[in-house]
């Protein structure tokens, strides 16, 4: 569908009697004849300037019949993405030449505010996304390095458990005075001075030595809290006086320290020992 029958000039709106879907356009009221020249063909300057505002609100009235079947038109499912944008552009264009001065700078302005809004959110957007990333992996990368410090089974699995709790913070020295550093602080719940618990903020190393500490419910997660002096010669006692729960055991982590676990467990082989 070629979009050639329709224009902003007037000669063309006279000649057009159909709109979009075969629908008729939409017809100017007649005007009231134009003043006639005297016997000598001249005109007054009052029928020059009747003659002018006549002709001008003609046009006006063809331009906005011709806006209203370019809006028609925009509707059709008809029309290719190119078209809409080629019909889109000759609407703007119409709608121009009705503005007045002062209602075109007013739509001037508009447009530069919806443009400026339109690239501040996507430069927000991309310092956001940005953000994001530097969060992400400054809070990762100081996860993985306390966990492997600590001597984790999977470092990896710290992540999924003090990632949600862990944020990136303005650093502040001894005396409460920002550093300009962000780094990353993990929130635990700790027994205050009276036994409340009561939350707080550490580091991430802080946080997993925290966790290794308390054997009962992660001594698991550490090789460290397995079997105590693992590849150490002769030291096999267990770090804290909880189980290890087995099933959480690989089975090579099981059989490097069986030993250990049937003591612990008060196993004994068939032979009784």
């Amino acid at each position: 569908m070629k979009i050639r029958f329709l224009s902003a000039d007037p000669r063309f709106i006279a000649c057009d009697n159909e709109g979009a879907e075969g629908e008729p356009l939409e017809q100017a009221p007649e005007a009231t004849p134009e003043p006639s020249a005297d016997s000598n063909g001249t005109f007054t300057q009052d029928q020059v300037n009747e003659i002018v505002v006549k002709r001008n609100k003609k046009v006006r009235q063809q331009l906005e019949t011709t806006e209203k079947q370019y809006e028609s038109l925009l509707k059709s499912q008809n029309l290719s993405a190119n078209e809409k944008a080629e019909l889109q552009g000759q609407l703007d264009n119409l709608q121009t030449q009705l503005r007045t001065k002062e209602q075109q700078a007013a739509y001037e302005a508009k447009k530069q505010r919806q443009e400026y809004d339109a690239k501040l959110e996507q430069t927000t957007g991309q310092l956001d996304h940005y953000k994001g990333l530097f969060e992400t992996q400054t809070r990762d990368n100081a996860i993985m390095s306390a966990a492997s410090k600590h001597d984790a089974y999977n470092p990896q699995q710290f992540i999924d458990v003090l990632g949600p709790r862990t944020k990136i913070v303005d650093e502040v020295n001894e005396n409460g005075e920002k550093t300009g550093r962000l780094v990353p602080r993990v929130e635990m719940t700790m027994p205050g001075e009276d036994g409340t618990p009561t939350g707080v903020q550490v580091t991430p190393d802080e946080a997993i030595e925290i966790m290794k500490n308390d054997v009962s419910q992660f001594g698991n997660l550490f090789r460290g809290n397995v079997a105590k002096g693992i590849g150490e010669g002769s030291n096999t006692d267990f770090a804290g006086s909880s189980r290890v729960d087995i099933s959480k055991m690989s089975d090579e982590e099981y059989f490097a320290n069986r030993e250990q676990i049937r003591k612990q467990y008060g196993i004994r082989d068939r032979r009784g020992l």
